[in-house]
């Protein structure tokens, strides 16, 4: 029963991402066009909605960072990644209390995140799921250039300073003349 309400929440999903971007208006999406811009060059608004769930992808994809870079993620972890991806997405769909065209924003980084949900779900070469994998990172570090959500640190830059400071910590101490 699960897997049906997954599959129908998907299909409303990607019908819901498919026709915004067919349509110039549906359900107060504006058009954004196709390239990802900021509001007159400030930051899109957000609401808290939006923020716990991109918090939530993000701690998602931080948590598995290593193992996609180094491509020993398993296919089962790789479709554990499209599945919650899928989930947080419909959330964020159904949750939308965005101006219409900061949500026409919010769209076209949510159909680069359901794209690479699709490619993690559907492929069998796990070089593809990490390359789908890193192309939803990419995205999820693209929302805080462009949408205001100070608590967001792209995925990439806390990952390396943590991996920098324990290097750091584990480099034997110089020998003291």
């Amino acid at each position: 029963m699960r897997s049906t309400k997954v599959s129908i929440s998907l299909m409303l999903v990607m019908s819901f991402v498919t026709a915004d971007a067919a349509e110039t208006d549906h359900h107060h999406h504006g058009d954004a066009g196709t390239a990802l811009q900021r509001n007159a060059g400030q930051l899109w608004m957000t609401d808290a909605a939006l923020r716990e769930s991109m918090a939530a992808l993000r701690v998602t994809f931080a948590s598995h960072h290593q193992e996609i870079h180094n491509g020993s993620l398993s296919a089962d972890g790789y479709t554990s990644l499209a599945t919650t991806t899928e989930n947080t997405i419909a959330r964020v769909i159904a949750q939308c209390q965005l101006e219409p065209e900061a949500d026409a924003q919010l769209h076209l980084i949510l159909s680069k995140l359901m794209d690479a949900a699709q490619e993690m779900r559907h492929t069998t070469d796990l070089s593809h799921a990490r390359r789908a994998a890193i192309q939803a990172i990419n995205a999820l570090n693209a929302y805080p250039e462009h949408f205001d959500d100070p608590s967001f640190v792209p995925i990439e830059e806390r990952e390396v300073s943590v991996l920098k400071s324990s290097a750091i910590d584990k480099e034997p101490s110089s020998p003291h003349p």
